[in-house]
């Protein structure tokens, strides 16, 4: 039986977010940081910012 790759909860939420980076190269980072220790609120800020604009 093949091994799956286990991620960590981190490496999984950068692995889902990464496609933000091309948006803005932090984004990704900071949204793990957020989910997991609730640092880096103002990112839901700028989050919905880069929405609107790319919207």
């Amino acid at each position: 039986m093949n091994e799956i790759e286990q991620l960590s909860p981190e490496q999984l939420i950068n692995t889902i977010f990464k496609p933000l980076s091309e948006l803005d190269k932090s984004l990704p980072e900071r949204v793990t940081q957020y989910i997991l220790h609730g640092e880096e609120i103002d990112v839901l800020d700028d989050f919905n910012k880069l929405c609107q604009i790319s919207g």
